[in-house]
Parts: structure tokens; sequence; C-alpha cells
């Protein structure tokens, strides 16, 4: 091979390494994404009893004497209402709590609705006999089970009863109209039926201490305003007790409020037993809850 041809050849040999280092190789990968779509059910339960919680009674006729008379109550009676508890109590829905102990019980005749008006009107007119705080603390327990209950504004019970009691035929179907007027499907109400206190001395390896057990008692009752009767009726008992040495005079000054605290929360979670739509032995158990 001449010279020539010996560049000629280089020259070809580099022309294809360079055609070779030139090329570009690609390799597609491909790649397959899977995604997983994930339900969540989320079951939203609304309240299927709608209730009103009215102002509680006592059965002291003077009101809350009885309550006065508690170990550590003041000379005023703890409990005892102020100017501005008495103008915050409702006269008229005093009333309906009369109406619904003498005409939820018992079919009342048509003509007996005269009879009732003038209970009403004489209730309406008498001295009040409210239970301060009662309505309040058992409709913050009610609170609690959203699920079940859901409790309606007092003024817009109270602005109702106000129109009703206007009306000619008053108070005949008041509870089915008092529904109409709310959309509550049920009533709850409450009387302090007693207040007592029993006290204990004990003396001996050199102590001497007394101990004070104060308890009260709240009938609690529950109206279906649609079937206009009551339907649950029952007594809770809030109780107290303290005990310290003998020579010390110091008392809770908020038994009251512990009584009634003590009951209501009792009275709250066992409607919340029984009103479960799902309870054998409940309210509801021959009934088909709907919204």
């Amino acid at each position: 091979m001449n010279k020539f041809n010996v560049i000629i050849a280089a020259i070809l040999a580099c022309g294809a390494v360079h055609a070779q280092l030139g090329r570009t190789t690609t390799t597609k990968e491909t790649k397959r994404v899977v995604t997983e779509t994930t339900t969540v059910t989320t079951k939203v339960v609304t309240p299927f009893m709608k209730v009103a919680v009215l102002d509680f009674t006592t059965t002291e006729s003077l009101g809350l004497k009885a309550i006065g008379h508690l170990p550590g109550a003041s000379e005023k009676g703890e409990g005892s209402l102020s100017k501005e508890d008495r103008g915050s109590i409702n006269a008229v829905m005093q009333g309906f709590v009369k109406l619904l102990d003498t005409a939820s019980d018992t079919k009342v005749k048509d003509d007996k609705w005269d009879e009732e008006r003038v209970l009403f009107n004489a209730t309406l007119n008498g001295k009040a006999r409210p239970s301060v705080l009662g309505a309040e603390y058992l409709s913050a327990y009610l609170g609690r089970h959203t699920d079940v209950f859901a409790c309606l504004d007092t003024m817009l019970v109270k602005a109702a009863m106000l129109k009703l009691r206007k009306q000619p035929s008053f108070p005949k179907d008041f509870m089915k109209r008092l529904a109409e007027e709310t959309g509550a499907t049920h009533l709850i109400y409450g009387t302090i039926s007693d207040v007592r206190s029993k006290e204990n001395s004990f003396k001996g390896y050199g102590v001497e201490t007394k101990t004070t057990l104060c308890q009260l008692d709240v009938i609690i009752k529950v109206i279906d305003l649609k079937a206009q009767y009551a339907v649950f009726s029952n007594v809770y008992t809030g109780s107290y007790k303290e005990q310290r040495p003998i020579s010390v005079e110091q008392f809770d000054n908020n038994i009251y409020q512990t009584l009634m605290m003590g009951a209501l929360e009792q009275a709250a979670e066992e409607l919340y037993e029984l009103c479960q739509p799902d309870n054998p032995d409940g309210l509801f158990k021959s009934k088909t809850v709907t919204e």
C-alpha cells in the first residue's frame, strides 16, 4: 500500500469513529403511574329531637324559701331571687308549665278549656315559683349530645307563648300550636320537689367532726308536643357531702348550684340513652325516627 492509500484509509477510519461518537442512542422508558382513589364516607348525624327546655319551678309556695334553709345560706337565703332575677322570669312560661301539668296527663274536654284558661291566668298573675339556673343547666348538658338534641332558643319559645295566649281559642291544642310556631318536637321542664339536709357528729380519738349531707330532688318531664302528653318522667337527686372539724363553720357557698348540677347532669345522660333511636328499651323503641 502506497503512502497515498494509507492516508485515505486513515481518513476513512477517523470518519467512521467520528460518526460512531456522534450517534445518540435514546432509550425510552415508560413508567406506569397507578393512582389509587380512596372513598371516605362521612356519616352526618343530625338531631331529631328539637327540644325546648322551660323554666323550672319549685313546689315551695313561697319560691325558694326551702333552699334558704340550706347550711351556709345567708339570711336572705341562698338562691333567693334578686330584683334582676325576678325581672328575668317569664310568667307566661310558668303558666304553660302549669297547663302541661294538668293537660298532658289527661284528655281535656272542649267544655273544660275555660277552666284551663282560668288556671293559666291565675298562675300568670300569682307569685312566681321559679328555680334559677335549672333550665340553663339542663340545656347545657343536653347540648353535649347534638346527635340527638337540638335545644331551641328560649326567646323563640317565649315569643311563641306570648302569641298563642292572645288567640281566642287558647289554650285548646296549645301544645300542637306551640310546635307549629317554634318547630319544637318536645318540651322538657323540671320541678324542684324537695331540698333537705342532715347532720351527723363524731367525737373520738381526740377528734370531733361534723358531717353534713344535702340533697335536692328534681322531677323531670318530657312532653311529646305532637302526641300532647308526657312520654317520660323521673326524679333525679343531687347530693353534696361536707365533713369538717366541729369548730369550723365555713360552708361551700355554692351548695344549691352543686346540687342542681349533679341532678341535672344525671337527667341529661339518662335522657340521651333513652332517646337513642337504636335503644330497644328507649322512648322510640316502637317508632321510626325521621327528620
